[in-house]
């Protein structure tokens, strides 16, 4: 059986990423043969659609079961169609997920599989712009974290329950998993809030907002290549390198290295 997890990182001491559709790698698993392969989220770039790119990405691996921590509407039709079993609220390292599974501790979701987030969970707030001050104002976000229900500008949080159309109503979350959503709110919110004030200390003393990366972090994923909107960012010797001339100071590569290795 061929199972996927969504993953922090390319191997299986990484952590399980939450997000289905903008998780920074899959984990592709063969429980018959103990060996797995590791995939760089070719999608975790896009602007929408990503859930049901990946889903597709799903069918055509030939996976039968995912292993992730929530899914959103869209991706959880596709995956319905494919006939592919979906378990959420998955977290830890991914090798332990993975014994998890084996022993029999997890359960599916209800069939078809069901969301449990809106769309375009972990789409970041756009609204926070590219410009970063530069007079290109309200431009495409830099986080990794849970944008609103639309996915554009700074929206209100998500809240079971109250759930506008016309998506479709999502279940009912338990108290658990409302705890998990808070909590991963809580987190992406502070990550944004700490960025922001740096780029505001910087930008008052005059100083660059070009990122710079620690070597001895990077691992050469790529990632920050993929989703750099300007093209300055390039892997040399197995390490990423910012173009000082191309870098606009987005922070899109900051919020999204699953390493932590792009700082201000």
């Amino acid at each position: 059986m061929k199972i996927c997890i969504t993953s922090q990182g390319p191997d299986l001491e990484s952590m399980v990423d939450p997000r289905f559709g903008r998780c920074s790698y899959f984990i592709f698993y063969d429980t018959d043969t103990d060996k797995f392969e590791s995939l760089a989220n070719p999608n975790i770039s896009g602007l929408s659609g990503v859930g049901i790119q990946n889903a597709q990405l799903m069918s055509e691996k030939g996976v039968e079961i995912i292993l992730t921590g929530n899914i959103g509407p869209n991706a959880a039709n596709v995956l319905q169609q494919a006939g592919i079993q979906v378990i959420t609220g998955v977290s830890g390292k991914v090798k332990d997920a993975i014994e998890n599974f084996k022993k029999g501790q997890f359960q599916s979701t209800q069939f078809p599989p069901q969301p449990n987030v809106p769309p375009h969970f972990g789409m970041g707030f756009p609204g926070m712009g590219r410009g970063m001050g530069r007079g290109r104002g309200m431009g495409r976000g830099m986080g990794r974290g849970m944008g609103g229900p639309t996915g554009w500008g700074p929206q209100p949080p998500f809240q079971p329950g109250n759930y506008p159309p016309p998506y479709p109503q999502p279940p009912q979350m338990d108290k658990n998993q409302q705890l998990q959503f808070l909590k991963q709110q809580a987190e992406f919110l502070k990550s944004q809030l700490e960025l922001i004030k740096k780029s505001i200390e910087k930008i008052e003393k005059g100083e660059s907002l070009i990122p710079t990366v620690d070597k001895n972090r990077c691992n050469g994923c790529g990632i920050c290549v993929g989703i750099c909107p300007s093209g300055a960012i390039q892997l040399i010797d197995g390490k990423a390198e910012i173009d000082k001339n191309l870098c606009t100071g987005c922070g899109i590569c900051i919020s999204q290295c699953p390493q932590s290795a792009i700082s201000l």
